[in-house]
């Protein structure tokens, strides 16, 4: 059975790797066929593995295996019902409050995935307390503290994880944290210093270098350096849905619409890709009707079952596309008192821009004192906060 799962689940997982492989080359011509990817092998090979799992549903090594499974096309495709059927997968023990620690950091990687971020951090901090050398655990624990914005955790986690091994990964880890807390051009050095070592990185590692300096190089206000990272990043890595949101977030705010839509050609219909579609649209002034229908609907669904991941896209919907701005405020809200990436700061200094509602953006201006966070964009809506009456609209 061992066996079974595991050629199960390296077929599963290897055309993945054939597909980016693919793709990163550049055909000679547009009559060109590179490769036929098996994609019906891939899901085959996951309902195979689904079937053993019903059969038996409390096998650790079959759930692990399934799970993997399903996080890894959760995270190539952005579809977030793979992190339905993972829950599903893990369902003898969703509810234990001490499964085996695998199981735990897989039921943690879909609670970070879904945005449930304290639930995910209770299930790192119990794995670390069982193995305090898992470093993936540490990684993962790093990323959520950076996500939410607390930076002095984050920055220890990553040298928890640099005292247990010294790697790219972990020097990625830190200097990651460092480009958001004050230290740009210390962190924009120490990232190319990773990127000099070329082949020798994992090529997922690689990607998420890449995509971070470019970010980094946007929020320094050096749009070409950070086209030019975005740019080595794509072909190794085309599908991958941060990497295009990062990318069609860059090149809206550099009035290129046009070139958004050209990226997202064939990025899927998640809400990230159809938001940023739809706003490309408007912006050349196409007919974006049909897509804002859709998100319309869509977001009224997650808004009847309370789901809250989809905060960021509601938040810039009511801003940019129905044109409301004390919604979009309201939400926007809310949203950053779970996640203060940029973006997330970003969307309330807007929205309260917009709705003229200087006071309601003063605890995230004193947040962003407070975290030395270098960005041009924020650092220019601030300012233009700082100029609205106080008291609100």
């Amino acid at each position: 059975m061992r066996t079974l799962i595991s050629l199960l689940a390296m077929l599963l997982l290897a055309p993945i790797a054939a597909d980016v492989a693919a793709q990163a080359r550049r055909p000679g011509s547009s009559d060109e066929v590179i490769e036929h990817i098996p994609e019906f092998k891939r899901q085959q090979a996951l309902r195979r593995l689904q079937e053993l799992l019903r059969a038996q549903p409390a096998d650790e090594d079959l759930a692990a295996a399934v799970v993997q499974a399903q996080l890894t096309l959760a995270r190539r495709t952005g579809d977030p019902r793979y992190l339905g059927y993972a829950q599903t997968s893990l369902a003898p023990w969703w509810s234990d409050p001490a499964p085996p620690p695998r199981i735990a950091l897989l039921r943690a990687s879909v609670l970070q995935k879904r945005h449930e971020f304290p639930a995910a951090l209770k299930d790192y901090d119990y794995v670390l307390r069982r193995e305090g050398n898992n470093g993936n655990a540490l990684f993962a624990r790093a990323v959520i503290h950076q996500v939410t914005g607390d930076y002095a955790r984050a920055a220890q986690d990553c040298r928890l994880l640099m005292a247990l091994r010294a790697d790219s990964a972990a020097a990625a880890c830190l200097a990651s944290v460092q480009g958001l807390n004050g230290q740009g051009q210390q962190s924009a050095r120490a990232l190319q210093r990773l990127l000099v070592r070329g082949n020798e990185l994992d090529p997922e590692l690689r990607v998420w270098i890449l995509t971070a300096s470019a970010e980094l190089a946007q929020r320094l206000g050096r749009p070409a350096e950070a086209r030019q990272y975005f740019e080595v990043a794509l072909p190794l890595s085309p599908q991958d849905p941060y990497l295009l949101g990062a990318y069609a977030d860059f090149l809206l705010a550099m009035k290129q619409p046009q070139e958004t839509l050209t990226l997202l050609k064939d990025a899927g219909a998640s809400d990230a890709m159809l938001l940023r579609r739809a706003l490309a649209q408007r912006a050349l002034g196409q007919d974006a009707g049909a897509a804002i229908a859709q998100l319309r609907e869509r977001f009224a669904g997650y808004q009847q079952r309370k789901d809250g991941s989809h905060s960021r896209e509601r938040a810039r919907f009511a801003l940019h596309l129905e044109d409301d701005p004390r919604l979009a405020l309201q939400l926007a809200r809310d949203n950053w008192e779970r996640q203060r990436e940029p973006a997330d700061t970003a969307l309330v200094l807007a929205a309260a821009l917009k709705a003229r509602d200087a006071g309601a953006a003063q605890a995230t201006l004193g947040w962003l004192r407070a975290a030395r966070l270098e960005d041009v964009e924020l650092a220019r809506l601030a300012q233009a906060i700082r100029q609205l009456p106080r008291g609100g609209a």
